[in-house]
């Protein structure tokens, strides 16, 4: 069924637009499309770009107290822009501390409907030092709330929509995907002789890297790479190999494509079961062959022995990455692999129809 010209869609958030990978990747992608489409879209967010880009500092406590504060003032002048729109899709939680009243009133009240779409299992409180300022205002209950009030939901994944099929029946499946066309189009360079093994993630996921850090240490005694960590955030690892490469969101997919091998540790929790493994559909996107924790979702976005390797011991770890330290046949051979099974099942063109029909009514 197409879309209904002139639909007026509001998408909510609580960080500003392009300020999360997951509101990148699993809506805001599609925008362009939908105004193609017909539609008309307004966005909101609950952090400014200013207060945003402050939020992950030490100190400042005074300027992030007030942009709580300057966040639910605009939460409240939100709910003009949910009077007149159609359809309201909430990414996640309209606000990032407290009861879900916003979507209450959205709901209950303006008697809207609301598309609900979230990437992690934030059911559970996952805490960790960099978003302490927050954890203890965190309200991770309301979730199941907002399921229930949900017209339409979509999880990222299985796992996710289990949860979300307790509350609420009508959820979709529509895993995190990468623009193979525009974007994420640029292939990894196998035959370059400096050969760079790589991580890229935000700082609350850098503490993953500890898991393979020993490994790391002991391929650095045998071979010659680069190790670079592509975060927000500097890593801290005892690794001779370790270069830190700044994230910039203009040059993401350029420094990514000079990997030739890509990792993505995990532990073995509710939490990561509920991931989305969308630094393996980058790698796989890009030609880059993955070695990954074979948890969740990265079991059928990295194809084991065929895209990349799945490994959980120190000693898998250690074999799989040696692998493909030696074999630039193999790299080149799973990558190709890898881009192909991205653009099937994890591109962007792949799931647009089910995106689009979000929207129908």
């Amino acid at each position: 069924m197409p879309l209904r010209k002139n639909k007026r869609l509001l998408f909510l958030s609580v960080y500003p637009k392009g300020g999360s990978p997951g509101q990148r990747f699993r809506y805001e992608l599609f925008f362009d499309d939908l105004q193609k489409a017909g539609c008309q879209i307004e966005t909101n967010a609950f952090f400014s770009a200013r207060v945003n880009a402050i939020l992950y500092q030490q100190g400042k406590l005074f300027k992030k107290a007030f942009g709580v504060l300057g966040g639910l003032f605009s939460c409240v002048l939100m709910l003009n822009k949910a009077r007149k729109a159609d359809v309201v899709f909430v990414f996640r939680e309209i606000s990032p501390i407290g009861p879900a009243v916003f979507e209450w009133i959205i709901a209950k009240v303006l008697k809207k409907k609301i598309i609900y779409d979230f990437d992690d299992a934030i059911y559970l409180l996952n805490y960790s030092k960099e978003n302490a300022f927050f954890n203890f205002l965190k309200n991770p209950s309301k979730v199941s709330l907002i399921c229930k009030w949900a017209y339409k939901i979509s999880c990222g994944n299985e796992f996710l929509a289990n949860y979300a099929r307790k509350y609420n029946q009508n959820v979709l499946v529509l895993p995190t995907v990468v623009d193979t066309e525009k974007e994420h189009n640029i292939k990894s360079d196998q035959t370059k002789e400096k050969l760079i093994i790589g991580w890229t993630g935000s700082r609350t996921t850098l503490r993953y890297l500890k898991i393979i850090e020993p490994v790391l240490q002991k391929l650095e005694e045998h071979y010659a790479f680069d190790f670079h960590v592509i975060s927000d955030k500097p890593a801290e690892l005892k690794l001779k190999s370790l270069k830190n490469i700044k994230f910039n969101k203009a040059t993401e997919v350029q420094d990514l494509s000079k990997l030739h091998i890509g990792l993505m540790p995990l532990k073995n929790n509710q939490w990561t079961e509920g991931k989305c493994g969308f630094k393996a559909i980058q790698y796989s996107a890009l030609g880059i062959a993955a070695v990954v924790s074979p948890y969740g979702v990265n079991t059928k976005i990295v194809l084991d022995q065929k895209t990349g390797f799945l490994a959980e011991s120190q000693d898998q770890w250690f074999k799989a990455i040696e692998k493909l330290i030696k074999d630039q046949a193999l790299r080149k051979q799973m990558g190709e692999q890898g881009i192909a099974h991205v653009a099937r099942y994890y591109s962007k063109k792949s799931i647009q129809t089910k995106f689009f029909s979000l929207f129908d009514s």
